[in-house]
């Protein structure tokens, strides 16, 4: 898996990749609930791992492992651990357990390619960027045309 990230599993929230992204550290800071309840806390690096005092928790490992043991997921299965995230913001998480939780999703902006006033602390609809992204993809021509000053 290559540079990505998620929503906060609570509010929606960007999780940015630090220190890559240029944000506060405390934006970064996150608990990832696994399938057995058990949590890991540190810092999202925007390369599928959590810093965790000094240890590089590496979310392929552990989501896996912990749908093995408790989901009883194959291997196979348990493969596809990205699909099978739980991750909150630090200052989101009040104790949440893993059935409490709603799966991340993907951040449309991959932890780091905000725009310069993009506030990483308010929910990310992602149903608005996939809009924006489906209007750009069908309008690419025009757009061109309007940055070239082309008449449409």
């Amino acid at each position: 898996m290559g540079f990505s990230s998620y929503l906060c599993s609570v509010d929606k929230s960007s999780i940015p990749a630090w220190p890559y992204a240029g944000r506060d550290i405390e934006e970064s800071e996150v608990v990832l609930v696994l399938p057995d309840d058990t949590t890991i806390n540190g810092i999202y690096d925007g390369y599928q791992r959590i810093n965790n005092d000094g240890d590089m928790e590496e979310l392929s490992n552990v989501i896996p492992a912990a749908m093995i043991k408790r989901m009883r997921y194959t291997k196979e299965q348990a493969d596809d651990y990205y699909n099978f995230c739980k991750i909150v913001k630090k200052r989101n998480y009040t104790g949440q357990k893993y059935a409490d939780l709603e799966y991340a999703k993907n951040c449309p902006m991959q932890g780091y390619f905000y725009e310069k006033e993009y506030d990483v602390t308010q929910p990310h609809d992602v149903n608005e960027t996939q809009s924006n992204l489906a209007f750009l993809a069908q309008n690419k021509e025009a757009l061109e045309k309007m940055n070239n000053g082309s008449e449409v």
